[in-house]
């Protein structure tokens, strides 16, 4: 046990990685709280969000602090996130979602001169009155969704979230199957309208501000400005751009004018119209913006018939773009896993990096048949290297698995019942239960003749020959056709 945890926590010392992640989330939260105390709670500005609900219940009771609000409401519902999606809700959300809160309270306790003011909220008294955007409301709200939005956007990036309004969200997308967004939506506004009814017409507090109305309006423009700031720095600058030139792009000055002036490369793709069921080909082509109305302005020139199609390109990895290369954590260590190189033509070839005894996960999964970088056997040596273990692997299948291949045994795709998928799902459970119970005793401790007999009786007991007709059925309706 001792060695288990010493080989967890050399890991996680010395992995670059982690620190990096787990320091930006710090950074991401400081950001969120700086944001809060300097531009949002002075004003009254609801931005949706536990906090934004924090900054409501202040106006109705001032003792108590909007990050105070913020663990009260953070803490069961982070409780019943990890009741009701358990692991599969990361550790990071429970880190940034702990500290947020706290950092909001410290900060707002060291800008504010005595009590009364951080009750009060006076932004004329923050910071000694330095920072007051009380005849600025815009600015504040730009400011403060702008450090918030670049905030959240942070943690977000190192997988995590600061909780919230997420965990409404991710419930309600989970027993109601409401899309996450809409989820997200509806409790903001949910917060906003709060902010209007407390803030705007003073109800609960017989102390409504004139004119408190406006105030949901310049939290609306808050809520703007911080999500867009969140995809802006999640999903990149979109400086490079997306073009599908469409009709007939064969042509020899279009493709000349591609490679050799703009040195680019592209993709042909067949396509058909759908009015007219015409055969086409489109141009499947990444350039950067200053590009764009360059290829405009040539197309117009060379065949002003043709569909283009412009559209943001987040990233752009390879020649010409980012460097395409990936790492990925092995053991106590981080290695490159692929890198850009060539084939024997001097054409680009992803290469795999030497991997030794080392074989990751993320590199397998994304290449399998299925993943987003699928790999068949005729890429390897034209598109991308062969792995030092993949070939092994191959050639294993191959002597092992190949000659017991046989399509009559491979279960054909057929449309079953509701009924009978739901009678297969509850005989399924029972006897794979059982199967990987006999299964992990038997390669501990080995079988006998007797124990095979016995786990034979308890499949029959699950009714084995059950589930086994119903697929059988299926099988002779499908061969009988």
């Amino acid at each position: 046990m001792s060695n288990k945890l010493n080989i967890s926590l050399k890991k996680y010392i010395t992995d670059l990685q982690w620190w990096k992640e787990m320091t930006t989330i710090v950074i991401g939260c400081v950001m969120c709280a700086i944001g809060f105390v300097f531009f949002i709670n002075p004003y009254n500005i609801v931005p949706g969000g536990v906090y934004g609900l924090g900054i409501v219940l202040h106006n109705i009771f001032p003792s108590i602090q909007v990050g105070t609000f913020g663990y009260m409401f953070d803490i069961p519902l982070l409780t019943i996130a990890i009741i009701l999606f358990g692991k599969a809700f990361g550790g990071r959300t429970l880190f940034a979602a702990a500290i947020t809160p706290g950092l909001m309270n410290i900060i707002s306790a060291m800008v504010y001169p005595n009590e009364e003011a951080l009750q009060s909220l006076d932004p004329s008294q923050l910071m000694g009155g330095a920072v007051d955007l009380s005849d600025h409301l815009m600015l504040a709200c730009i400011l403060g969704g702008t450090i918030i939005g670049a905030g959240l956007g942070f943690v977000v990036r190192s997988n995590a979230t600061t909780g919230g309004t997420d965990i409404i969200a991710m419930i309600l997308n989970r027993y109601l199957h409401v899309p996450f967004s809409r989820g997200v939506l509806i409790a903001d506004t949910c917060v906003v309208l709060a902010g209007l009814v407390v803030i705007g017409f003073g109800i609960g507090t017989q102390n409504g501000e004139a004119g408190g109305w406006l105030l949901s309006l310049y939290s609306l423009i808050c809520i703007f400005v911080s999500t867009r700031v969140i995809d802006y720095v999640i999903d990149g600058a979109s400086y490079d751009k997306l073009l599908f030139i469409i009709g007939n792009t064969h042509s020899e000055a279009l493709r000349e004018y591609i490679i050799k002036d703009l040195e680019r490369g592209g993709t042909y793709i067949k396509s058909s119209g759908m009015y007219s069921n015409d055969d086409k080909e489109m141009i499947f082509l990444v350039v950067s913006r200053r590009e764009v109305a360059q290829v405009q302005r040539k197309i117009r020139e060379i065949d002003p018939t043709l569909f283009v199609v412009v559209t943001d390109a987040y990233d752009t990895f390879g020649e010409g773009f980012k460097p395409l290369t990936v790492n990925v954590t092995v053991n106590e260590g981080k290695i490159e896993a692929i890198e850009m190189g060539t084939n024997e033509a001097g054409e680009p070839m992803l290469k795999h990096a030497p991997l030794g005894d080392a074989s990751p996960v993320e590199v397998r999964e994304a290449e399998c048949v299925g993943g987003p970088l699928a790999i068949l056997d005729e890429y390897y040596g034209v598109y991308v290297t062969c792995p030092d273990d993949a070939q092994y692997r191959l050639d294993w299948i191959k002597d092992y698995f190949t000659p017991d291949m046989n399509h009559d045994y491979v279960f054909p795709n057929v449309f079953m019942s509701a009924d009978d998928t739901k009678e297969l799902s509850n005989l399924q459970a029972d006897i794979q239960k059982c199967i990987n119970a006999f299964k992990s005793n038997s390669v501990m401790n080995g079988f006998t003749d007797a124990d095979w007999d016995q786990f034979m009786k308890d499949l029959e007991a699950y009714k084995l020959d059950q589930y086994l007709a119903i697929f059988q059925k299926y099988v002779d309706a499908y061969y009988a056709e």
